[in-house]
């Protein structure tokens, strides 16, 4: 019975959206130039999946089926499938678009990235610096100019608590054309799988696909605004849904503190309790994974380091695994962490011992 609700559900919108495409509006939006780009990037995003995976499906039968996805993409006849839960082998679980539906929703994102707009102030935006140019200009205020006081914070569930129709409504004031539209309604009200039966969340987006980081960009431009008419009152940056905000008074900070504070309200929004922030510089902030104080930049941030050491002792054991594996032995692995150099620099490195199983 649900998969009969679903079903109709599905076969109503193609309906609507079919009867909505005026004889002038059927141009296409996506050439085969659109759906190569976004194939090659498939396959390098999901080159690691498993054997079962449909991906290898697709890019079997890649050649007989790439003009029929591109053909019902143009005349908005494409539908977008339920996302699956996958659990993978550490036990975690995550919802995961079919391939044909990820290359679609990547299709999408090129096209909406010349018609969406972004603001500079948002630095995971491709083009606006990334992380690395995040910190290198909060380093240079902090040495260059007087920055006593800092408001660091973020988004309590981002993703989760976004409002479908308040997004939808800011895309269709720069997005005209239906067939946009259609694949647009459809991401955002998307629908997940398990076991057989279905749910639509109310409110909330999909974080697992292409087409995310464009929307997070976008959502919050008018909060980018209203901040680059306080500069150089303030310095703000953003990063995804993290929020920094240096100011030369205490007064300016409040201020600042209390728009964005109205700001988030009116989206419906809270700011996270635990990653909020709010004193002085110098006795240190974390931004992108990194520790400030009122002399820029000094070193690793003390909850990231955890995550790093982790991560180094990951690196290399996988690289030795896979080494193992392609020779065809067995090794056991011990790994060292020495965390100062012979200058008694700050260096952490990992050393490792492999013992072999023939």
């Amino acid at each position: 019975m649900k998969q009969h609700t679903f079903s109709l559900q599905k076969a109503r919108l193609r309906h609507t959206y079919r009867t909505r495409l005026q004889p002038d509006e059927s141009i296409c939006c996506f050439t085969p130039a659109y759906i190569e780009n976004a194939y090659q990037w498939l396959i390098h995003q999901r080159r690691h999946y498993p054997d079962n995976a449909d991906v290898w499906d697709l890019r079997f039968h890649w050649p007989q089926v790439w003009e029929r996805i591109l053909s019902a993409v143009n005349s908005g006849s494409y539908i977008l499938s339920p996302l699956q839960i996958i659990r993978k082998a550490t036990g975690e679980t995550l919802a995961l678009w079919s391939s044909s539906d990820a290359l679609v929703l990547k299709m999408l994102t090129g096209v909406l990235e010349t018609q969406l707009p972004v603001h500079p102030q948002c630095d995971h935006v491709r083009g606006n610096g990334g992380g690395r140019k995040s910190v290198l200009r909060t380093d240079r205020h902090l040495r260059e100019q007087r920055a006593p006081f800092v408001f660091r914070t973020d988004i309590k569930s981002y993703y989760a608590t976004i409002d479908k129709s308040r997004l939808y409504d800011q895309l269709c004031r720069h997005v005209s054309h239906p067939v946009l539209r259609n694949l647009l309604w459809q991401f955002l009200h998307y629908s997940v799988e398990q076991g057989g039966k279905f749910h639509t969340p109310r409110r909330g987006i999909s974080r697992g696909s292409a087409l995310i980081l464009l929307l997070a960009a976008f959502h919050l431009y008018a909060v980018d605004s209203n901040f680059e008419k306080q500069q150089p009152l303030v310095r703000y940056a953003r990063y995804m849904v993290d929020f920094l905000i240096l100011a030369p008074t205490r007064w300016s900070l409040r201020l600042a503190g209390r728009d964005l504070k109205r700001l988030m309200a009116e989206y419906g929004f809270t700011l996270h309790p635990d990653k909020t922030q709010l004193g002085y510089t110098a006795r240190g902030f974390d931004w992108m994974g990194l520790w400030f104080t009122q002399a820029g930049m000094q070193a690793i941030a003390p909850a990231p380091e955890t995550n790093t050491v982790n991560a180094l002792f990951r690196a290399a054991t996988h690289a030795m695994l896979r080494w193992a594996r392609k020779q065809g032995v067995e090794v056991g692995i011990s790994c060292a962490l020495h965390t100062y150099g012979r200058q008694l620099n700050q260096h952490p490195h990992v050393h490792v011992s492999v013992t072999l199983n023939k």
